[in-house]
Order: structure tokens, then sequence, then C-alpha cells
């Protein structure tokens, strides 16, 4: 009867644990997601409202789920199963929220192509973690112990739960978790999730993102038709039909001369002419900016390919890959590019950057859209280390080596030493004053020692005999600052610090300089795609096939983002809130008075990623 009472008493306990299992694993998966959510502020509170509370629900409806396909596990390793299962999403999880703090996107599956990269990384992603990212495995001792007390207390023994049960439990889960998930979407505004992942994971979690990125993922790979529809075909006979680049009193004037594009590594445009205890921070840029084309309002235009997407955007003027990198996804399409072009003319064409070949897949892409020879980490003598790797000073000065007795070239030159997270600028000799110690401050220091390098490029063109017979464009990659930490510069600048000044933020410098080029400020919208067209025009050549345009040659301005956002001279149009502010003042406007063309200059990614998805060039270069 003792043995029975006992007996009774421990199945109770077991039964109550595998409860307690559930309803942990349950809330500590809503807990990281809810966290994930805020600390990335995707969703920003006050934390129970229409769009975060439809968020909450399609992440509770999607843990039911989750829990209806583990409840069909067998019983010896369902909890098992709930603990990998909770190990799984708790690395993702805390993965997207590294990711994002540095790129603003979670994780895709094509960013998975790029996981070589992160061994480059280590010293940047270090410096995004925070001590409260440890809520991602708070619960796993927790777990570890309800599994051992577990199989402590079956001794051996399992307690089945019936087929019956298990389907019936399973089915409710699901039923359950659809409805709920459903409900949601219905609820969402689905219309803008296609140029926008943050506006997906805002209106319907996290969990929802990851699946709907892995449909689609499987839907374009392995049951998309790739071949062009009369209607596509279409399409992009009408758009390049309508492309011409006008004229300009510019146009065919730098023929014949040697083109030299450096990349900036992290320079944003706020820099330029800022000071910080009265001496300015690019006093080199600054100069040459009054003394060259100087377009004050570029915005940067990448997605998860970052440095590479602005290459991308620089050589082949079409958007970023929807998704993951373009370098990675598609090195192989054929495309009308900046070096293709000049080498039609006549120019040998190199790339220089001081890292591994593989990194971005540059060895692969770089053949690809047409340069003679990629100068990469092992083409260089590492005689001075600076940041990730060959300082910025010693890799101009080998690159122009590199170049002057190819003329005519064109050399795109891509730094490094200025590269996120700063550290190795701490002890830098350029005084911040009060910002000595912070991330602000050693971007200062770094952007001031890339400023430096830029006048060193200046000199050495002069010394080889270059300067006369060279254009020179210089333009930043990317941000500097993370948009977790745009405080900091705003609060420098002495501006609020809400949507539209972050977005004012986003621009970064592009220059233009030639001797014989009359210097002038051009305030037109513009983004990077436009940087080839812009470029091509001063040689006389024509670019029908860029989705850029030629800035000197246009009346209105815009830069359209990867995510759909749309920056034109008069607005700024935030894709994933659906605010439109004015352009000047930051004061709110009535989006339905813009709402057509918006949408019109949206349907450029969609023709953008036409030609990328289906390789739509290759006909066209036949």
């Amino acid at each position: 009867m003792k043995k029975n009472n006992t007996d009774k008493l421990t199945n109770a306990l077991l039964y109550t644990i595998r409860i307690l299992f559930w309803v942990a694993f349950a809330f500590s998966l809503f807990i990281k997601c809810f966290y994930l959510q805020f600390t990335t502020q995707i969703n920003t509170r006050p934390f129970m409202g229409p769009v975060n509370n439809n968020m909450m629900a399609a992440i509770a409806g999607s843990i039911l789920v989750i829990l209806a396909s583990i409840m069909l596990v067998s019983n010896k390793r369902r909890f098992i199963v709930l603990l990998i299962t909770d190990i799984f999403f708790s690395l993702l999880l805390f993965a997207d929220t590294i990711y994002f703090r540095y790129y603003n996107n979670v994780l895709t599956i094509p960013v998975f192509y790029q996981i070589g990269l992160v061994g480059d990384t280590v010293e940047s992603i270090s410096a995004l973690l925070k001590i409260k990212d440890l809520v991602f495995i708070a619960d796993l001792p927790f777990l570890f112990a309800g599994i051992l007390i577990m199989r402590k207390l079956k001794k051996g023994k399992t307690l089945k739960l019936k087929k019956a049960v298990k389907f019936a439990s399973a089915a409710i889960f699901l039923a359950a978790g659809l409805l709920v998930v459903s409900g949601s979407y219905r609820k969402a505004d689905t219309s803008l999730f296609l140029y926008d992942h943050n506006h997906v994971i805002r209106r319907l979690g996290i969990l929802y993102f990851h699946c709907y990125d892995t449909s689609n993922f499987v839907k374009e790979n392995f049951f998309e038709n790739k071949t062009l529809t009369a209607e596509e075909i279409n399409s992009l006979n009408e758009f390049f039909a309508n492309n011409e680049t006008p004229d300009n009193n510019l146009t065919g004037t730098q023929k014949g001369k040697n083109l030299i594009v450096v990349q900036l590594e992290a320079i944003q445009n706020f820099l330029i002419n800022a000071k910080v205890g009265g001496r300015e921070i690019t006093p080199h840029l600054n100069e040459l900016a009054r003394n060259s084309l100087y377009f004050d309002n570029l915005y940067y235009q990448i997605a998860g390919g970052n440095t590479s997407d602005a290459e991308f955007l620089c050589n082949i003027s079409l958007y970023p890959a929807d998704k993951g990198a373009a370098y990675f996804r598609f090195p192989s399409n054929v495309y009308f590019s900046l070096p293709g072009y000049l080498k039609d003319e006549g120019y040998n064409c190199f790339s220089f950057h001081a890292n591994e070949a593989s990194f971005w897949n540059r060895h692969t892409m770089y053949s690809s859209i047409g340069f003679d020879k990629f100068y990469s980490d092992k083409d260089f003598t590492l005689d001075e280390k600076l940041g990730w790797g060959l300082s910025d000073m010693s890799f101009l000065q080998q690159s122009v080596e590199k170049l002057k007795n190819q003329q005519p070239f064109y050399g795109f030159l891509i730094t490094l030493s200025s590269h996120h997270p700063y550290g190795a600028f701490a002890d830098y000799d350029f005084d911040v004053e009060q910002y000595e110690g912070t991330l602000l401050g050693n971007y200062m220091k770094a952007a001031n020692y890339v400023d430096k390098a830029v006048g060193h490029l200046l000199q050495l063109l002069k010394e080889n005999g270059l300067y006369e017979n060279t254009v020179l464009v210089i333009y930043g990659d990317h941000f500097g600052i993370n948009r977790e930490n745009s405080h900091l510069i705003t609060a420098f600048l002495g501006k609020d610090d809400n949507t539209y000044e972050y977005m004012e933020l986003q621009k970064v410098p592009l220059i233009v300089h030639s001797p014989g080029i009359e210097a002038k400020t051009i305030s037109t919208t513009a983004g990077q795609i436009d940087i080839m067209p812009t470029v091509l025009n001063l040689y006389g050549i024509k670019t029908p096939y860029a989705m850029g345009r030629d800035i000197l040659s246009t009346d209105y301005g815009y830069a359209l983002l990867r995510n759909g956002t749309v920056i034109t001279d008069k607005y700024i149009f935030i894709n994933s809130s659906g605010e439109i502010y004015d352009k000047k003042t930051g004061e709110k406007l009535d989006i339905n008075e813009y709402g057509e063309e918006i949408q019109s200059i949206q349907k450029y990614l969609d023709l953008s990623d036409l030609i990328l998805k289906k390789n739509a060039l290759k006909k066209l270069k036949k």
C-alpha cells in the first residue's frame, strides 16, 4: 500500500514537472521573442498597442504551432526534442539580435551563404554584446534540471501518452496556433512585406518572419520559373527605352582620363565640415569637397550585403538583393558594369582591397563584372597594420604604385582601417575632448585617420604625374554609427533623436574631383545607385541598363532604399511605418498626396529584382 502511494505521488510529481516543462518552454520562448522585438526597437513602447498586441498574438500562435509539431514526437524523445528546440531558437534569436544591431536587419537564409565572414568580424560582434542578452540562455539551466529530475523519477520507465491523446493535443495546438496567426495576418498591412523585412517582424513577430523567409527561399530556389514572361520582357524594354541619360555641360569632358573610385569604409556625410573642440574632423575631405563636385544629399542604399552592396550599387547601378548579398547569390549573372563600359573604351580595370579575396565572394564577383585583376591581401606588403589589416595609408600608396603604369586605367579602391568598432583608434592622436573613450570619439578618430589617408592619396597622384589626367571619385559605403547608437550623433550635432533626424543622417559624401571641373555643391537627392551613370556621363558613355540616373542631369531627385523607403527633394517616406515627413522641416505630411508617386518609385525594386533573379541582362548582352 505504501509503495502504491509512493508510486502515485511520484507519478503526480512527474506529470506536474512535465506540464511545467512545456509551460517553461513556451513562456521562455515568448520572452526571448518579446525581448528581441523591443531591444532591437523593431517594436517600440507602449507595449500594449494595436501593432504590438497583434505581434504578440502572432508570436503566441507561432509557439502553439511549434508545440503541436513537438507533441507528435515519440514519448521517449519528446522532452529532449523540446530542449534541443529551445537551444536552437535561443541561438537563432541571439544571432538575430546581434546581426540586427549592426545591419538593422535580422538573419535570412541567404545570409547564411556569408557564414564564412563571421571569423573576420569577431571584434565587431563582441562590441555589440550586452549583459541583458543573457535572457537567451537564462532558462536553459532550469530545463536541463527538469530533464534530469524526470529521468530520475521515471527510473527507466516511460509514462506513455496515448496516440489518440497525442494526436488530439497536437491538432488542438495546431488549430489554435494557425487561427491566432491567421487572425494577426488579416489585421496586418501586408502590402509592404515585399520591401521591408522589419515590417513583417513588427506586425507578425520574429517566428513568423523566419517561416515567411524560409517559404520564400524555397519557392524562389526550387519552384520559381526563371524564364522571362512576355509581360516581364515588355516591362524591361519599356524601362530601358526611356532610360536615356540626357547630356549636360560636363558630358564627355573627361573622356580619356584615368578614373580612380575610392570607397571609404563607414564614412558618413555628417563628418564633412564637422568640428570637435574647434578642430575639423576631416580637413582634407572638406577642402576637396570645396574644390570639387560635392554631392551633399546622397543616401547609402545597402541591404544585407553591407559593404559589398555599396560596391554593387556603384559599379553595376542595380539595387541590392532583397535578402542576403547579391555578391553571394548572383555572382554568375551577366551585368552592364562600370568596368565593363570602360573596358570597351580600352581601359585597364583593377580592384583593390587589402582583405581576403574570398571575403564577400569578391574574387568571383569581380571577374563577373569585368575587372581585369583583383589585388587582395596577398598582393600587398603588410608593412603597417591598423584595425582589420593593412593601414589605409600604406594601402593607397601601394595601390597607386600598381596603377601608375597601366594607363588608361580604372582603379576601384576599398579602404578598410575605419571598420567598426574603431577600437584600433583608441590611442590615435586626435583630441576628441569629452568624447574620449566613447564609440563616437573613436569613430571620429578613425575618420580623421581616413581623412589623412585621402590627403596622402592626392599627394601621391601629384608626385606620380597622375593628378592632372585622373578623375577622382570618393564616397562612403554605409553608416558608421548604427541605429541603436544614433543618439550619439544627434546629441553631437545638437539635433533631436527622432525618425526624421535619423533618416537625415543616413547620407554619405560623394566627391567627384578633376582639374578643370568647376567646384560646386549639388544638393539634389540621390543614392549610390546614381554614381555609375553620373561618372560615366562625364566620359561621354551612356548607361541605358542602369537603374540609377545622372545626378547632374536631374531636375527632381530621389533615393529609393532597399526596404521601400523613398526620399525625394520634397519628402521622406518611411516604408515600415507609413509615415511621411517634409524633407526640409521634418513636419509630418499627408501620405495621400504622395502615394501614387511613392508606389511608382518603389516599383523599381521589383524591376531590379527581376533582373537579378532571372539574369535578365544576359539576353540583352547577347
